[in-house]
């Protein structure tokens, strides 16, 4: 097992951002990115970049108790590398994904609904587009078509 840390520029793939000898990403077989999730109900994630053995596994939410005990298994849909270490937002930009992340969770709790009406009801409620697409990302919203030629339909993920 490596230990390393990547480069202070938040732009690029994790490969990219490596310190110190670039060879050390290129050699390893599987690599794991730890890292805070601020929008989790525990805000640490590790998240699975690079394998060349299996498929990548899916991202895996962590926690830290108060007493230093250690959790495993918070849901953290939607999340890659680019949203495990993008800068933290402003409260403004909190508050706005927190009341887009409540509406989505609210108006799907029960069944699907067309996306278009829920694109139309989210703007009335001032929610923008990317914000709503954030939050759709973070829940796990999945897209889907009851028919080939039928409208776009959002639904939560199924809890296991």
């Amino acid at each position: 097992m490596l230990v390393r840390h990547l480069s202070k520029p938040r732009t690029g793939r994790v490969p990219a951002r490596n310190l110190g000898v670039a060879g050390l990403s290129a050699i390893a077989r599987s690599e794991l990115l730890a890292g805070v999730w601020p929008h989790g109900p525990k805000p640490r994630a590790l998240l699975h970049v690079k394998s060349n053995l299996a498929p990548l596994g899916p991202p895996v939410g962590y926690g830290i108790g108060n007493d230093g005990s250690f959790h495993w298994g918070y849901p953290v849909g939607g999340l890659n590398d680019a949203s495990l270490l993008a800068p933290e937002a402003t409260a403004e930009e909190e508050g706005a994904l927190d009341s887009a992340i409540i509406f989505l969770s609210h108006m799907l709790q029960d069944s699907p609904r067309e996306a278009t009406q829920m694109q139309a009801e989210a703007r009335v409620l001032g929610i923008t587009p990317i914000t709503l697409k954030r939050a759709k990302l973070l829940l796990g919203v999945q897209s889907v078509k009851r028919s080939p030629r039928g409208p776009w339909w959002w639904q939560l993920p199924e809890v296991e």
